[in-house]
């Protein structure tokens, strides 16, 4: 059985964005360049934590596609995390194997509270714990640049998917879907063709 690990502050999800319906989105501030050699994947991140970071060695965002998207999403820690391909599921256009050749950063943010109830998810002594269809602002930038692109809702998957250690606000208890690769297709396409 898995286990669930409780705490008094927001809450966050190990696949999902942190949702917090209560809190107002701020302006984000100017980003800033990094210089740093992107090695891999990971080492874009910087696009989306709150000082903001660009990447002036990167291709740019323009002419002909395919523009490659790297898409990140908050993890229970406060940092971020890349949303990984896996062998079951490569998009093509998320597949890209060279980090320096990302044209796009997607950065699944702070969602709406207001998903529909999905199930259970049950742990370890009995805790059982709703959870919720997540729904996720996606800010898309320019990953050479800064620049914002464009920003999309994301809805999570619509059947329960529990992991095996979550991470849940004490005072009120609520997991929630994260977005399948098929609606990050669906939804970002758009940019990347």
């Amino acid at each position: 059985m898995a286990a669930v690990v409780s705490l008094s502050v927001l809450a966050a999800v190990s696949a999902c964005a942190v949702i917090d319906g209560s809190q107002k989105e701020a302006s984000p501030p100017a980003p800033t360049a990094v210089t740093d050699t992107v090695r891999r994947i990971g080492d874009l991140a910087d696009a989306c934590l709150s000082k903001r970071g660009f990447f002036p060695a990167l291709d740019a965002y323009g002419g002909p596609g395919p523009h490659p998207i790297a898409v990140f999403d908050e993890n229970a820690r406060g940092g971020v995390s890349p949303i990984l391909n896996t062998p079951l599921q490569p998009p093509e256009w998320m597949n890209e194997f060279d980090p320096k050749r990302y044209q796009l950063i997607a950065c699944l943010g702070r969602g709406h509270d207001n998903g529909e109830y999905v199930g259970d998810c049950a742990f370890a002594g009995g805790v059982e714990v709703p959870q919720y269809r997540g729904l996720y602002n996606a800010v898309v930038y320019e990953a050479k640049t800064g620049r914002e692109v464009g920003r999309e809702l994301i809805r999570g998957d619509h059947t329960s998917g529990c992991g095996i250690l979550e991470v849940v606000d004490r005072e009120n208890p609520k997991l929630y879907t994260g977005p399948t690769l098929i609606e990050l297709q669906n939804v970002l396409g758009k940019y990347v063709s």
